[in-house]
Protein backbone atom coordinates (compact mmCIF):
# COMPACT_ATOMS: atom_id res chain seq x y z
CA UNK A 1 0.00 0.00 0.00
CA UNK A 2 0.65 3.43 -1.16
CA UNK A 3 0.33 7.05 0.66
CA UNK A 4 0.97 10.23 -0.65
CA UNK A 5 -0.16 13.69 1.66
CA UNK A 6 -0.50 16.58 -0.72
CA UNK A 7 -0.14 20.00 0.41
CA UNK A 8 -0.32 19.42 4.01
CA UNK A 9 -3.08 18.60 6.98
CA UNK A 10 -6.33 19.25 4.53
CA UNK A 11 -4.85 18.94 1.03
CA UNK A 12 -5.63 15.44 -1.00
CA UNK A 13 -4.39 12.01 -0.38
CA UNK A 14 -4.08 9.24 -2.41
CA UNK A 15 -4.20 5.41 -1.23
CA UNK A 16 -2.78 3.03 -3.53
CA UNK A 17 -2.70 -0.65 -2.94
CA UNK A 18 -1.17 -3.37 -4.69
CA UNK A 19 0.63 -6.53 -4.39
CA UNK A 20 3.71 -6.21 -2.69
CA UNK A 21 6.67 -5.89 -5.31
CA UNK A 22 4.44 -4.06 -7.85
CA UNK A 23 5.78 -1.28 -9.62
CA UNK A 24 4.51 2.30 -9.50
CA UNK A 25 4.56 1.96 -13.07
CA UNK A 26 2.68 -1.20 -13.36
CA UNK A 27 -1.44 -1.09 -14.14
CA UNK A 28 -2.04 -3.02 -11.36
CA UNK A 29 -3.43 -0.80 -8.49
CA UNK A 30 -6.59 0.21 -6.98
CA UNK A 31 -6.66 3.79 -6.32
CA UNK A 32 -8.33 6.08 -3.78
CA UNK A 33 -8.87 9.50 -3.70
CA UNK A 34 -9.53 11.17 -0.43
CA UNK A 35 -10.56 14.95 0.36
CA UNK A 36 -10.11 16.78 3.61
CA UNK A 37 -11.99 20.18 4.75
CA UNK A 38 -11.49 21.30 8.42
CA UNK A 39 -9.44 18.24 9.18
CA UNK A 40 -12.57 15.99 8.02
CA UNK A 41 -13.36 13.66 5.13
CA UNK A 42 -15.18 15.28 2.57
CA UNK A 43 -15.02 12.65 0.01
CA UNK A 44 -14.00 9.31 -1.18
CA UNK A 45 -13.92 8.70 -5.15
CA UNK A 46 -12.13 5.72 -7.01
CA UNK A 47 -9.56 5.74 -9.86
CA UNK A 48 -12.09 5.17 -13.08
CA UNK A 49 -14.91 5.13 -10.69
CA UNK A 50 -14.44 1.93 -9.81
CA UNK A 51 -12.40 -0.17 -7.41
CA UNK A 52 -10.44 -2.52 -10.29
CA UNK A 53 -6.90 -3.17 -10.04
CA UNK A 54 -6.16 -1.44 -13.08
CA UNK A 55 -4.54 1.96 -12.71
CA UNK A 56 -1.02 3.15 -12.86
CA UNK A 57 -0.18 4.72 -9.30
CA UNK A 58 2.44 7.41 -10.85
CA UNK A 59 -0.64 8.33 -12.75
CA UNK A 60 -2.50 9.47 -9.80
CA UNK A 61 -2.97 12.66 -10.06
CA UNK A 62 -3.86 12.96 -13.90
CA UNK A 63 -6.74 9.82 -13.04
CA UNK A 64 -10.18 10.40 -13.27
CA UNK A 65 -11.88 10.05 -10.09
CA UNK A 66 -15.85 9.31 -8.97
Amino acid sequence: MRVEIQNGVDGPVYIGWASPGTLTSAADWRIAFLEYSGGELVRLTWADGNTNFDNVYDDRAILTYS
